[in-house]
């Protein structure tokens, strides 16, 4: 009986880490579909080729990930 409970409890651990998974690449395409279109404007205020581009949307990118994961770090301690 208690190998059935901890089959249970990791499942809804998976889906737990799943549905998180899933909300935070929503939340990644919703934000790079966002910076891609701000990228227009940014074109024209800073003329960008179009690596310096991709690259500049992914230093904010991963800073705003970077930032998540230390608010995320600061809620748990």
């Amino acid at each position: 009986m208690n190998v059935y409970r901890g089959e249970v409890r990791q499942t809804r651990v998976r889906y737990l880490i799943i549905a998180i998974l899933f909300a935070l690449s929503c939340f990644s395409y919703g934000d790079r579909v966002a910076l891609s279109l701000a990228g227009a404007a940014m074109g024209k205020a800073i003329p960008l080729d179009p690596d310096e581009d991709g690259l500049s949307l992914l230093r904010i990118q991963l800073s705003l990930w970077s930032e998540s994961a230390k608010s995320i770090s600061r809620t748990k301690t």
